[in-house]
Order: C-alpha cells, then sequence, then structure tokens
C-alpha cells in the first residue's frame, strides 16, 4: 500500500494553525489530511469527502473575509495547481506541487484569514 508521505508532511501545519490560532478548520484539514493521504489514500469515498469538505471551507473563507482580493488570487491559483497536478504523471514532483501549490497556499490563506478575524473580534 502505498502512503502519501510528502502530502501528509504538509498537512501538519495545519496543526500549528490549530493550536497557536484555534482554528476549528485547520483542525478539519489536518483530521481529513491525514484520514485521506496516511489511512485511506485509496477510497475514492474518503478522497471525495476531503474534496467537499476542503470546498465549503474554501468556501466559506471566500465569502467571509475583508481581503478580498488576496484570498481570491490565492484560491484561483490553488484550485489551478490543482487541475494541472491532476494530469502530471511523476508522482514525486505531484506531490512537492500539490503541497506547495495547494495545502501551503491555503494554508497562508487561512492563516491570514484567522488573524482578519482576531482583529475584528
Amino acid at each position: 500500500m502505498e502512503l502519501h508521505i510528502i502530502e501528509a508532511l504538509g498537512v501538519l501545519p495545519y496543526g500549528y494553525l490549530f493550536i497557536i490560532q484555534e482554528s476549528y478548520m485547520a483542525m478539519v484539514v489536518l483530521f481529513n489530511g491525514l484520514l485521506y493521504h496516511v489511512l485511506f489514500p485509496h477510497r475514492i469515498v474518503i478522497r471525495f469527502y476531503d474534496i467537499i469538505m476542503n470546498s465549503i471551507m474554501i468556501s466559506y473563507v471566500n465569502i467571509k473575509t475583508i481581503n478580498t482580493y488576496f484570498v481570491s488570487s490565492m484560491t484561483l491559483l490553488a484550485i489551478i495547481v490543482y487541475v494541472f497536478n491532476i494530469k502530471y504523471n511523476r508522482k514525486f514532483f505531484r506531490s512537492i506541487l500539490h503541497v506547495i501549490g495547494v495545502q501551503w497556499c491555503l494554508g497562508v490563506v487561512l492563516y491570514n484569514f484567522n488573524i482578519e478575524n482576531d482583529q475584528i473580534n
């Protein structure tokens, strides 16, 4: 069974966001990322669950943010990388691209969104 080790390591910064910023969205990303990339990397149902949950959280952040340009630009970049990555065949490069272009890109968005919400509250 092939694990997605690089992708699993890529979600670990969300644990930091959960601990430091008390971000429940980060906890969900971390839990779902480890669930899919470590425990069930070949289960289509888990993959779609992960995609749906991430899509809901991404939509929420895009709707609620006051920094619309930054968040929508980073979200669009992550979506483009994700779609491009589906067709790319080189596993190692694909994994690195997914971590940097999708996981970390959206992690930066969530980090800034959490800071933005702390300043508002």
